[in-house]
């Protein structure tokens, strides 16, 4: 497999792998100077008063997130202040031509005018070229409303429950593809960069990625690549598809509502709660700044930092800072989070519908209906039937649907169902998920035997 090509790929740097050292000192010094900068990035924010507060995240990963917000946040308003002031640039320069063409217009009608006014049997009535203006700015008027409209309703037939499913489909096979060859590329440097521990306490969560994705440490030192594939996709799922709180943001707080004024502009008023939500978010996806550098980016970047310090006890990264592939590490691991975040917000499944995304266990069955068998160069093979019996890791999950039974008919509960697009055994019942089924709307998981 040969790595992706650089214009299919986006590098941040953004300094050391495990302390990363704001250009901001004193943000550093005083945890509350965090919190006053982020309250006058959005001073209204539900996003920074509930973030500061949430169980799910504890206080260093908070801090860690802040401080990416805010690094992303000056970027973004660096860049934008030098395109704007390029724009002035070229619009003083055409409002200077546009000046030009008036004065030239204003004189030739008063030229005009004068000719008119001394036409003998001619008369001029001021109140018809008043009305005949007034109708004319009515025109303009109706026709911009009529502009909107359009621009509305050709957003909003874009959501569509009809095509819903297969674009899904088609989005989640080429963003799971990408998120299986970043994981390829950096599990591949983290094995060039692997030590053993040498007795270092491991994390609690540490223990518990090693236990649930690959079972124990020998299999990381003796399979170390396809491990940390496993591991990788293991806290990928864990930190990103299912974390509610994440979600919870982009749903209902800051950025979101930032999208709905930009978006308000363009729109007609009505009662259309979810297909507009749904049609701000595809907006924000496509063409928002904010979004990119404030949620997508600030989340890579804060799960780079904290995989790679969870993983620092087996991981020397002078190995590759000798060979200058410290920072291709860096890029991989911001591709697959940056990925995996795309992949998830864009997740909106039919009504009715729920998703999982499934990552197997150490030793769990082989189903050929839902698993692929590689080697440990991501290379397909074709199973030895002896073997087919329990596999040995799996390096990358699949997503199934499900069908469920709604419960949410008003606008906002169906805007905070999108909160929960994926579902696992462990948080619902039988009696809300009528189906646990096994259709795949992803490629199979790639497993790997003895």
């Amino acid at each position: 497999m040969s790595e992706p090509d650089e214009d299919d790929m986006v590098f941040v740097n953004t300094g050391s792998f495990l302390k990363h050292k704001s250009e901001t000192p004193n943000l550093h010094s005083d945890g509350t100077k965090v919190r006053e900068t982020l309250a006058s990035i959005f001073p209204d924010s539900l996003a920074t008063k509930k973030t500061l507060s949430s169980p799910d995240m504890n206080s260093g990963q908070k801090y860690r997130l802040m401080e990416h917000q805010v690094n992303r946040f000056t970027i973004w308003e660096t860049e934008k202040v030098s395109a704007l002031e390029r724009k002035i640039h070229i619009l003083e320069q055409q409002n200077s031509k546009q000046n030009a063409k008036l004065d030239f217009y204003a004189t030739a009608k008063e030229s005009e005018s004068a000719k008119l006014r001394q036409m003998p049997g001619i008369p001029v009535d001021d109140n018809l070229l008043h009305r005949i203006s007034s109708q004319h700015k009515e025109i303009q008027n109706l026709k911009l409303e009529l502009s909107r409209a359009i621009k509305v309703n050709g957003h909003l037939s874009r959501i569509s429950e009809a095509n819903a499913d297969m674009d899904m489909k088609t989005s989640i096979t080429k963003f799971m593809d990408k998120i299986g060859t970043f994981a390829f590329f950096a599990a591949d440097l983290l094995r060039r960069a692997f030590r053993n521990k040498s007795h270092q306490e491991l994390q609690e969560y540490t223990r518990y990625l090693i236990s649930e994705s690959i079972a124990n440490e020998e299999m990381l030192e003796n399979n170390t690549s396809p491990s940390f594939q496993a591991i990788l996709f293991k806290f990928m799922r864990d930190q990103i598809f299912y974390s509610k709180e994440m979600w919870t943001q982009l749903h209902f707080e800051g950025l979101i509502l930032k999208e709905y004024q930009d978006t308000l502009q363009d729109a007609a008023s009505g009662d259309f709660a979810v297909k507009f939500h749904r049609v701000v978010l595809r907006r924000m996806f496509e063409r928002s700044d904010r979004f990119k550098q404030l949620f997508v980016l600030a989340h890579a970047e804060r799960l780079r930092d904290e995989f790679m310090e969870l993983f620092e006890p087996f991981i020397d990264i002078t190995l590759l800072k000798r060979s200058n592939r410290d920072q291709k590490l860096q890029d991989h691991l911001i591709n697959l989070f940056k990925d995996a975040i795309y992949l998830r917000a864009m997740c909106f499944p039919p009504s009715g519908t729920r998703y999982e995304m499934i990552h197997y266990k150490p030793s769990d069955l082989y189903q050929p209906d839902l698993m692929k068998v590689s080697n440990d160069h991501m290379q397909m093979i074709r199973p030895d039937n002896k073997a087919l019996s329990h596999i040995k890791l799996c390096v990358h999950g699949s997503i199934v649907s499900h069908r469920v039974q709604e419960t949410s008919f008003s606008g906002v509960d169906k805007i905070r169902d999108l909160t929960t697009s994926f579902v696992q055994k462990s948080d619902y019942n039988d009696r809300i998920v009528e189906h646990w089924g096994q259709e795949l709307i992803s490629d199979k998981a790639t497993v790997i035997f003895e």
